[in-house]
């Protein structure tokens, strides 16, 4: 099964073409008017039968040759929304195949598929969660990984009826450029959510946490992965893998280690004094409550043992307290366990965590 996949968009490029006849049959397939953007013929917001999964028809005259431009889902060819990614290779080669026929009806040409070239394309994976709230800590942890190396991210939130946020999701992108200029762009995101506040789906309890990465242009050429027939979810998986895994694989490890050597610092300087106030102030560093283990001891604290475990379960109780009624929906347990079972989806990698004295070792494959 594929599940890796879903929109792209797909372009042929001829010299010779006559554009009014291409202009011409277009209209006639989508039923609507022409709208110009940018020195670009545009056809969307149509809804065709058996073409459901068309989003966007776009025509460009460049110096030389014409290129028609179909952007569509590859989710959307066998389901109503695209909550659901593509499941199968036969899934994927039909589209190709349907893309084919139309790219023939517009040009009156015989257009094969080796003549189309990808222009950009979402390599998409999710992972079912019961909430977005209790992946917050692994969302922001992510976040702040990949921004060691990638500047430009944000998180954005939602706000509920008592006015405390709740993660929707995060995004990177190239310094400079929207979305649609830049070469690469990733971002996960509650799938779900995104559909409700369009209103093509109905609420549930679960929700869908979809990893998004977008490649076009040059990284696609680079990745070989400019051609349909490159699309298969062994190229997909390995183009997910040489983007991510080693840029989130060694963010985490710097991020969490710096994160434990600030906690251990802080408890060592203050002991027991003003303990809750401490916790209240650095709580955002503590990923987990696992970490109690390595950041408070009877050497950090300066107390016996018996003392050590009493201020942790108090600390355990404090932070229990912030899920409750802290600005930002959370959570401080199983976010290892989470974490594995994010990555394990969205760059297509096993991971193990070793905590130590020391701090936090991570394992994996590239």
């Amino acid at each position: 099964m594929l599940k890796i996949v879903d929109t792209a968009s797909i372009y042929y490029e001829t010299h010779n073409l006559d554009i009014q006849l291409v202009l011409e049959r277009i209209k006639q397939f989508t039923k609507k008017d022409i709208q110009i953007e940018n020195n670009k013929y545009i056809f969307k917001d149509f809804k065709i039968n058996k073409f459901e999964y068309i989003n966007m028809i776009i025509i460009s005259e460049l110096k030389k040759s014409t290129r028609i431009t179909i952007s569509f889902s590859y989710s959307r060819y066998e389901n109503k929304t695209n909550y659901q990614l593509a499941v199968r290779q036969r899934t994927i080669e039909r589209v190709h195949n349907s893309l084919v026929s139309l790219f023939r009806l517009f040009t009156d040409s015989i257009v094969m598929l080796d003549d189309l070239r990808i222009y950009t394309i979402d390599i998409s994976n999710q992972l079912e969660v019961p909430n977005v709230k209790g992946y917050y800590n692994v969302l922001d942890l992510l976040y702040r990984a990949i921004k060691r190396r990638e500047e430009n991210g944000r998180l954005y939130f939602d706000v509920d009826k008592d006015g405390r946020k709740e993660l929707d999701g995060l995004d990177f992108r190239e310094r400079g450029k929207k979305r649609r200029e830049a070469s690469s762009y990733f971002k996960i995101y509650s799938k779900r959510k995104e559909l409700e506040d369009t209103g093509k789906v109905a609420k549930g309890k679960a929700t869908a946490l979809r990893g998004e990465l977008t490649l076009k242009g040059t990284l696609l050429r680079n990745y070989n992965l400019s051609v349909p027939v490159a699309v298969t979810k062994e190229n997909l998986e390995r183009v997910l893998k040489a983007s991510l895994c080693t840029l989130v694989m060694t963010g985490l490890i710097e991020e969490l280690n710096e994160n434990i050597e600030t906690l251990k610092k802080v408890f060592k300087k203050n002991k027991t004094k003003n303990l809750k106030q401490v916790v209240l102030l650095y709580e955002y560093l503590i990923f987990d409550t696992d970490l109690l283990n390595i950041i408070i001891t009877p050497e950090i604290l300066g107390v016996k043992e018996r003392m050590c475990r009493i201020h942790k379960a108090a600390i355990i109780e404090l932070l229990k307290e912030a899920e409750q009624k802290g600005e930002i929906k959370k959570s401080y347990k199983g976010n290892f366990e989470k974490l594995k079972k994010l990555l394990k989806k969205i760059i297509k990698t096993d991971i193990k965590v070793i905590l130590t004295d020391e701090g936090v070792k991570l394992e994996w494959q590239q």
